[in-house]
């Protein structure tokens, strides 16, 4: 860049050398720096077997590429948000059920998945805007006993036709 230019926008070379040598400083452990040069957590890592349950990950800054769901057997399934079609929380068939979140994916096959449980607003609402790493079904929905926490019971998986 020529000189001239730089100064003509306040930019000496020296400032914008203090500018590249701040973006090379260490963040916080975890973190990754963002384009402002804010930290930016990673989102949480998808749970293993023997770790506490949590109906979801915590939902992210932004869109997230891919939605992960850990079943009971801690089989994974993952769907690229690219392809997440439509979101929608239908009330439940039977009388006394929680309602029903189905989002659907238009990849190669159009597929839904159905989660079944308790407390899904907020997950509906974070799925809608990309931004939930992850669900998981709780492996013994019986034993869970918080009221107010988000309760997978079930998440099914179906293929429609175009």
């Amino acid at each position: 860049m020529d000189d001239s230019l730089a100064r003509a926008r306040n930019f000496s070379p020296s400032s914008i050398r203090a500018l590249l040598d701040q973006e090379k400083e260490p963040t916080a452990k975890g973190a990754v720096p963002r384009g402002n040069g804010a930290p930016l957590e990673h989102s949480d890592p998808l749970p293993l077997p023997g770790e506490s349950y949590r109906g979801h990950a915590r939902r992210s800054d932004g869109p997230e590429p891919t939605i992960h769901f850990v079943l009971k057997d801690f089989s994974y399934e993952g769907f690229s948000y690219a392809d997440c079609e439509r979101v929608r929380l239908v009330r439940p068939e039977k009388p006394g059920g929680g309602p029903v979140l189905i989002v659907r994916f238009s990849g190669s096959a159009i597929t839904e998945a159905v989660i079944e449980g308790r407390n899904l607003h907020s997950l509906y609402h974070a799925i809608g805007l990309h931004q939930m790493p992850w669900i998981w079904e709780h492996p013994a929905p019986a034993d869970f006993s918080n009221d107010k926490a988000t309760l997978i019971r079930r998440i099914t998986f179906r293929e429609v036709e175009r």
